[in-house]
């Protein structure tokens, strides 16, 4: 099926070589004898159910961007209509409806998303055609309902769209299924018709998930145009166990905010996963990871792949400067009190923006006032039978250095720049305390 679709294309045929090369091509339509014009548009949906994209779109942005190094030209829809009828694919349950005016709030959060990173995207690869970022409420507010079942609905068939997988399991369920998520594939169908006449657009890339919308919307662009435009999938982005990553499990690791959480993630991407997210998340030529993955082989205990790919990555969502600031915060957060105090209140602040904190009174201390007492009053451990664990077993850290047991809490020692003292518990777990009077 590949090697036909290879055979019809020129610009097409670049990038879905180039996606195959970085183990990013999940499924692809059969092709046409009549490739698409080399200059043709390719696109990607997201919907703004929430307020930041998470390390899970990485992959279709990614593909996005090699298709865009291909010679096509993408273009970003994000969902401001689809977003309030709710994609039923990959889910056992029904999507919480979201408020119209946090839909529009996310929908502006994501569009910046995208741009900052298309743009980080042109700084690091250099020109390439225009990328675009849409909305798509801004030709659905034109459709009425009429238009919709007679122009739209009318060349779906109810059989068809039955037998598609996301469908018939929900379908199956006890909870059963929405009218409105039944009629899903219809408005992302329409998606890539309103793309493909008025923006040259005849390839659509999605999740793995997104096959039957894609190929739905395929059939439905053929069936109005007689052309046969195209779709292609990418793989989801999993943990090890092979769960999905995404806000829906519970694990989303977000693309707005701090660098940090981020940049952490990745760098803990474990040993077998780590080419694979080299191939698929970064620009690095393939023959330049295979050196990287030789020396990572040679002394493992480095993560030099690991670091390479939390740069790169970090790079293009964030910019040098979200890059810089994630780098620093990891040294200050692993590092000793030097290295904290190094910081202003406001570098302090904006750090640790992404961990539990806790205001305390600086007017109810006493003199004898130990390290331990605060931890279980800021609710940094539960319990002073917890601190006594930690401290036996040396696991517990306030401005980057152990606590003793005992130890006498001293604003002199204990307080960074700002009125501000940073616990750590083991080795991932910070909590902030803010002094007040």
């Amino acid at each position: 099926m590949l090697k036909a679709f290879r055979r019809s294309y020129s610009s097409a045929e670049a990038a879905l070589g180039r996606l195959t090369d970085r183990q990013l091509l999940q499924q692809a339509t059969r092709v046409s004898a009549s490739p698409p014009p080399r200059d043709c548009a390719v696109y990607c949906g997201f919907d703004p159910t929430a307020a930041s994209l998470h390390v899970g779109h990485l992959l279709t942005i990614s593909a996005l961007l090699h298709c865009r190094q291909s010679g096509l030209h993408p273009i970003a829809v994000v969902g401001g209509a689809t977003g309030r009828v709710g994609d039923p694919s990959g889910r056992v349950t029904e999507r919480e409806e979201v408020e119209r005016d946090n839909l529009r709030t996310n929908a502006a959060s994501i569009i910046d998303c995208l741009e900052r990173i298309f743009h980080n995207d042109q700084k690091m690869r250099g020109a390439g055609p225009d990328i675009r970022v849409v909305d798509n409420w801004s030709w659905w507010k034109d459709v009425g309902a009429v238009e919709f079942v007679s122009d739209i609905a009318r060349p779906f068939r109810v059989a068809s769209m039955l037998a598609k997988e996301s469908v018939s399991q929900r379908m199956s369920s006890e909870e059963g299924m929405s009218c409105a998520e039944f009629l899903y594939p219809l408005f992302q169908a329409f998606d890539f018709l309103h793309l493909h006449t008025k923006h040259n657009c005849w390839l659509q890339v999605g999740g793995g998930d997104q096959w039957g919308n894609i190929t739905s919307g395929c059939e439905f662009v053929r069936k109005k145009t007689g052309h046969l435009v195209h779709g292609v999938t990418v793989p989801l982005l999993t943990t090890s166990s092979g769960d999905k990553l995404g806000k829906t499990a519970g694990n989303a690791v977000w693309l707005t905010g701090s660098s940090y959480p981020l940049y952490q993630f990745l760098l803990q991407t474990g040993d077998h996963d780590v080419a694979t997210c080299l191939h698929r998340l970064t620009s690095l030529p393939p023959e330049e990871v295979d050196v990287i993955m030789q020396q990572h082989t040679t002394a493992p205990e480095s993560f030099l792949a690991q670091k390479r790919l939390a740069e790169e990555v970090t790079r293009l969502v964030h910019g040098a400067e979200g890059l810089t600031h994630a780098e620093t915060a990891t040294k200050a957060l692993f590092g000793d009190h030097h290295s904290l105090r190094s910081l202003t209140s406001d570098e302090l602040l904006n750090l640790f923006s992404h961990v539990p904190t806790t205001q305390l009174n600086f007017d109810h201390l006493s003199s004898d006032t130990t390290v331990s007492e605060i931890a279980v009053q800021a609710k940094v451990v539960k319990s002073e039978f917890a601190v006594h664990q930690l401290l036996s077993t040396g696991g517990l850290y306030v401005n980057g250095d152990r606590v003793a047991e005992n130890e006498t809490f001293l604003p002199s020692l204990h307080m960074l720049p700002g009125n501000l003292t940073v616990f750590r518990v083991g080795k991932k777990t910070h909590h902030l305390i803010q002094w007040t009077h």
